[in-house]
């Protein structure tokens, strides 16, 4: 056998051996962002009724403004599993964005988590509230 073909299959024997594993947990903690919204923080929204002012003393300045601050998107990333080499592991998140859409008159007219992935981005946020 040639050199090259024993590096070959000693590298491939090396990668098999050095055991990736992912382990999912239940989510926890938080990995980036100021603050977690919780589904009892959007359901204590009413729209039609909370005004601008209100929401933004709950929840804080968003992280991003669209549309003229018409719409408000907030983002936070929890863990959600751990993925681990020999030697090492990381946590692996799962990417959270909550938007509120407001009226003319300052009024919410709906909010939602919506589905996140890790490059969502201002177009698709837009989208997925209307």
């Amino acid at each position: 056998m040639m050199h090259w073909q024993q590096n070959i299959i000693g590298l491939t024997c090396i990668l098999l051996l050095a055991g990736c594993i992912y382990i999912p947990t239940a989510e926890h903690g938080l990995i980036s962002g100021r603050a977690m919204i919780t589904d009892h923080d959007i359901e204590e929204l009413e729209p039609g009724i909370t005004t601008r002012a209100d929401f933004l003393l709950k929840f804080g300045d968003p992280g991003e403004r669209l549309e003229n601050d018409e719409i408000f998107c907030y983002e936070w990333e929890r863990v959600q599993g751990v993925f681990g080499t020999m030697g090492a592991a990381a946590d692996v998140g799962r990417l959270h964005v909550f938007c509120a859409q407001f009226s003319d008159e300052n009024i919410l007219l709906r909010a939602e988590e919506v589905e996140a992935f890790n490059n969502l981005d201002t177009l698709d946020k837009k989208e997925a509230l209307g």
